[in-house]
């Protein structure tokens, strides 16, 4: 681009003349608006001094007469008010206003001071009229004795507005000189000083990183000569400073589509570069760039790391930061020149991986206990049966019988960890959701489970508010709804209801299922959605629960985009609900 003239020691100068210019102009602006205001206002005095004498005359003769005077015609177009009063202040005559309705006007300033001194000047607002006024007074003697006063006024809005009219014009030719002073001084100063100038911005324009500032660099003496070469060496600075921002935005944007994350830092273990992974991990932002890795919250374990690795081989440590697992590799930069260039740091978190192999570690470690406690049954009775070959019939039926519940009860763990391993394949592999009433589908429920119900003594009662649409799987909507429906029935007491509500609003449907049961303690209810987890184990393994319910209905829930959630008060009963996206059917 053309460079500017922009550097401090041409606008000091610059400046300094405006300065002066200006201070004139003000100076003569301030000096001949005060000389024109006392040639105003002298004007003014010196007419109404005029004027005063010949309303004198007339105000003898108004005061000889001592009753209110109209005003004669020649009076009524006069550019100048006269005013008469007695001396007790009562308005004998007055051009601009009906004397008759006037008030006392012995307390007004110019009639006070006229009548001790003989003659006063005023400039006030005239309630009267509704205006200022020059006011002046005087008082009218007759052989030595005050007979009366006489006040002659002129308004002060024209006198003001005239006053006005001369500063407006004051003020543009002020303004008009003042511009052509300035723009006469600008081109003077340019002349002089603007070889050496615009040489000495430019180099503070490339110095602060302006490598697209140009110098015009015309001519062949000394100076355009210095010009095109300064253009030279900004314009190549500028190609490689281009190429190596490229080159740093391309290792940026591979750094940030890592799963990982990676943080530089120099010799100082000052950071260089983190990108967002690091970040997201450390709680950090951009503006810890340039800063110590130390002044992140959570770096304390990275610069421990980093004094304990040494050499430029890569060293592995697996910290906890926060409540995350991080696998930290810090890889020291060598050269044959320099010892130590700074580090890379790569950030890999554990958290999950962790999380993982506890969950596998507690799902073999809980379905061994639970598949263990039936098979040790069925292995002690069968056993005894094999022991006893002459064993009553009715005791072998009692055993056989007890034998049969393990197997059933085996048989219903391994059914819902099929159901468990089938649903949590929908996360993975989701299948094709259809659009299906879920009305109907809590009703199927209902019917599935009213023979159990009516056993137990338990009323299903199902109330749906209105016709609600999802999208899924029927079969395992179906089993969420029958899992809280066992559920509900086995911690129900015997001759209690069980409510099931269908709600929606303009985006979700709530579906919940409330029992008057025993009620989950605040302690238990984060947990009861884990597998195999049992707030009340021997209960629930008498009553046939299998600790995967659920499981079941949270894995359903969640692949299906949706919630469960518990509300529940001891000894007040428990109430789950679902929460599901809501299908809106548009008509074509």
């Amino acid at each position: 681009m053309e460079f500017s003239i922009k550097q401090r020691l041409f606008y000091r100068i610059w400046f300094t003349s405006m300065l002066l210019i200006l201070v004139s102009a003000v100076s003569f602006y301030v000096y001949s608006v005060r000389e024109l205001d006392e040639a105003t206002k002298q004007t003014a005095m010196e007419k109404l001094e005029a004027q005063l004498h010949l309303a004198e005359y007339f105000a003898i003769d108004v005061l000889a007469q001592n009753t209110v005077r109209a005003t004669p015609p020649e009076f009524g177009n006069a550019e100048v008010r006269i005013t008469v009063i007695d001396p007790l202040g009562q308005v004998l005559f007055d051009n601009f206003y009906d004397a008759t309705r006037m008030e006392n006007h012995l307390t007004r300033p110019e009639f006070l001071q006229a009548a001790e001194v003989g003659q006063a000047l005023s400039t006030r607002y005239s309630v009267s009229l509704g205006q200022d006024f020059l006011y002046l007074a005087k008082r009218v003697d007759h052989q030595l004795v005050s007979r009366g006063l006489v006040r002659v006024a002129t308004p002060m809005t024209p006198l003001r507005e005239e006053v006005s009219a001369i500063r407006q014009q004051l003020v543009l030719t002020l303004l008009i000189t003042t511009c052509l002073l300035t723009f006469i001084s600008y081109f003077l100063t340019r002349r002089v000083y603007g070889p050496i100038e615009n040489a000495a911005l430019f180099a503070r324009q490339v110095a602060l990183g302006h490598y697209d500032a140009r110098l015009p660099g015309v001519g062949e003496d000394e100076a355009a000569v210095l010009e095109r070469a300064l253009n030279s060496l900004a314009r190549n600075t500028q190609e490689r400073l281009a190429n190596l921002e490229i080159s740093r935005n391309q290792l940026a944007h591979i750094l940030s589509a890592l799963n990982e994350g990676v943080i530089a830092v120099d010799h100082n273990q000052r950071i260089l570069h983190i990108n967002r992974v690091a970040q997201s991990m450390l709680t950090a932002d951009d503006s810890c760039i340039g800063q110590p890795i130390w002044h992140i919250a959570q770096a304390s374990k990275l610069v421990e790391s980093l004094l304990d690795s040494e050499g430029p081989q890569d060293r592995e440590h697996t910290v906890q930061v926060g409540v995350q697992l991080l696998s930290i590799s810090v890889l020291n930069l060598q050269t044959e020149r320099s010892a130590d260039l700074g580090a890379i740091i790569v950030l890999r978190d554990k958290s999950a991986e962790q999380r993982l192999e506890k969950i596998k570690v507690d799902f073999v470690a809980n379905a061994s206990h639970e598949l263990k406690t039936p098979l040790t049954v069925i292995k002690a009775v069968t056993e005894t049966l094999n022991d006893d070959p002459e064993m009553p019939k009715e005791d072998r039926h009692r055993f056989l019988t007890r034998i049969m519940e393990q197997a059933e009860r085996l048989t219903a763990i391994v059914q819902d960890l099929f159901k468990l391993s089938r649903f949590d394949a929908f996360a993975t592999d989701q299948p094709k959701f259809e659009i299906i009433t879920l009305n109907k589908i809590v009703a199927r429920a209902v019917e599935d489970r009213a023979s159990s119900a009516e056993e137990r003594r338990v009323a299903i009662v199902f109330n749906p508010q209105s016709v609600e649409k999802v999208r899924g799987d029927e079969e395992a909507l179906r089993q969420l709804i029958v899992n809280l429906l066992d559920n509900a029935l086995q911690y129900g007491p015997e001759g209690t209801s069980i409510s099931v509500e269908l709600e929606s609003d303009s985006t979700d449907i709530y579906l919940s299922v409330s029992d008057q049961g025993p009620g989950i303690a605040a302690v238990h209810q984060s947990r009861v959605f884990e597998r195999f987890y049992r707030v009340d184990g021997a209960r629930a393994r008498r009553d046939g629960g299998t600790g995967l319910g659920l499981s079941i209905v949270k894995n359903i829930a969640t692949s299906h985009g949706g919630s469960v959630s518990l509300k529940s008060d001891v000894g007040q009963g428990s109430t789950f609900t679902l929460r599901l996206a809501k299908v809106v059917e548009t008509s074509d």
